[in-house]
């Protein structure tokens, strides 16, 4: 017998930690002499229910390291199979904008020139787009739902075509949500109003002077109170609406006076407002050579980049000083979610062979007929898996290269106790940093997890002695 390499052990308090299995499911919170037990394997010090128990939820086991690591890869082989059987879609309306954000990942499309950037969609092109999702297959017995993004998808010049899109997803029983900066949005209100139009993402960078500097309407600088009136609009119609944040030094100390205007403006009494905190994500500079908490200079502004364990952190402290700041989610949720519902329902850890829908069942459609599997590499048509006009066709070589790219594939992962957690991480990252996506690329993911954990737990324990008292 020995000890599970798959044993992640995080500590919650002085005398207890969380032990959570890798691949059997298993979580339980245990003594600190459980774990001493465990690392060294003197399993005679426990007594025989406990080693039992042990032994069942997989912390103990008579595999050898080889026989687990088999095991990891027939999880994710079932895990991505059964991913596949249901596909994602993502349709960009066009690749024009008309903000001029500091910190654009498709920035460089603008290079390409104005032909490229302002080619749209038609219909004809709708129609073969359509074809090409029955094509590639999706569960008709479910709601299915396609995200629209850009560019910017509410172009007022777009409506035509928006509303052709929109009505032809209905007919086949498909629902939208939608990624905007939400500037144009009154040419679209009687689209918006749809039933099949279930939620947008809007970014607010920050109060008014933060937010127009960071991301300026290429005509009109202050696009910061036409948000404002239509996140509202929004709300009050009943349509979800996440705010999202894009995070750095720069922004971080003005998070309170977000949150006030969170609060003035009513949106948090609104049960379908949500808002979730990014690290600034600067595409052009992620291969350059750039350090973490260095002041850059990029497209005219100043940006001082965080990890997210800092983001973390630093949004855990201010709570300790106003629990409004508990309104963000942050790059932990979903680990916080998976552990949390475990320990309450006491069933098994959620785990994912991939990273995201990239790598397993997502499909891109863009303007100019081309499809691809992930939302950082569009408009690079060296990543282009196929196409969906004017005839659907697919590079299987190119897609295999996407969809193959799981945690039993990669390089150090099948070995890694985080490894179904964290799914390989992000493929397109990888690219960037190694020019290889069949390497990890980790993101600080074990520093990460340790604190979703002990999040989790210390909200549980607060949400059960608030039902006590």
């Amino acid at each position: 017998m020995r000890t599970s390499k798959y044993i992640i052990n995080v500590r919650i308090s002085n005398d207890k930690y969380l032990l959570i299995h890798g691949y059997s499911g298993a979580v339980d919170i245990v003594s600190n002499n459980v774990v001493n037990i465990l690392r060294k394997g003197n399993y005679e010090l426990m007594n025989e229910i406990d080693f039992n128990s042990l032994r069942k939820r997989g912390y103990i086991t008579n595999r050898n390291i080889e026989e687990e690591r088999k095991i990891v890869k027939t999880i994710v082989k079932i895990l991505q199979e059964k991913s596949r059987v249901d596909s994602t879609f993502t349709i960009i309306i066009s690749y024009d904008c008309n903000f001029r954000c500091s910190y654009c990942i498709e920035g460089k499309i603008s290079e390409y020139g104005n032909q490229w950037t302002r080619e749209s969609l038609t219909e004809e092109k709708i129609n073969a787009l359509y074809k090409s999702i029955d094509n590639i297959g999706y569960k008709k017995n479910k709601k299915k739902i396609i995200a629209l993004y850009g560019g910017e998808p509410f172009l007022k010049e777009n409506f035509q075509i928006m509303d052709y899109l929109i009505k032809k997803g209905e007919e086949r029983d498909f629902s939208f949500t939608i990624i905007t900066n939400g500037y144009e949005l009154k040419y679209f209100e009687e689209i918006i109003k749809r039933n099949s139009v279930l939620s947008f993402q809007i970014t607010l960078d920050g109060i008014e002077k933060i937010h127009n500097e960071r991301r300026p309407h290429y005509k009109n600088n202050d696009s910061f109170e036409v948000l404002i009136t239509n996140i509202s609009w929004l709300l009050n119609i009943g349509k979800k609406v996440n705010i999202r944040i894009n995070l750095d030094k720069t922004n971080s100390s003005n998070l309170i006076e977000l949150i006030n205007l969170f609060d003035e403006r009513g949106w948090t009494s609104h049960s379908n407002f949500s808002t979730h905190i990014s690290p600034i994500h600067i595409g052009a500079l992620e291969a350059a050579d750039f350090k973490l908490n260095q002041v850059i200079e990029y497209n005219y502004l100043s940006f001082s980049l965080l990890e997210k364990n800092d983001i973390i952190n630093f949004i855990n402290n201010s709570i300790k000083q106003d629990e409004r700041f508990s309104i963000f989610n942050l790059p932990t949720y979903s680990v916080q979610n998976n552990i949390k519902n475990t320990l309450n329902s006491k069933k098994s850890l959620i785990y994912k062979g991939s990273f995201c829908s990239a790598t397993a069942n997502g499909f891109i459609f863009d303007p100019r007929g081309d499809i691809y599997t992930c939302w950082e590499i569009i408009g690079d048509e060296s990543f282009k898996i196929g196409k969906y006009y004017p005839n659907f066709t697919l590079d299987k070589e190119k897609l295999q290269l996407w969809q193959n790219r799981d945690v039993s594939n990669i390089h150090n992962c099948l070995s890694c106790k985080y490894a179904l957690f964290c799914g390989g991480g992000c493929a397109a990252q990888s690219f960037k940093k190694n020019k290889d996506m069949y390497h990890s690329y980790c993101d600080n993911f074990k520093t990460l997890f340790n604190i979703g954990v002990k999040d989790a737990y210390l909200e549980l324990k607060t949400q059960q002695s608030n039902v006590k008292n």
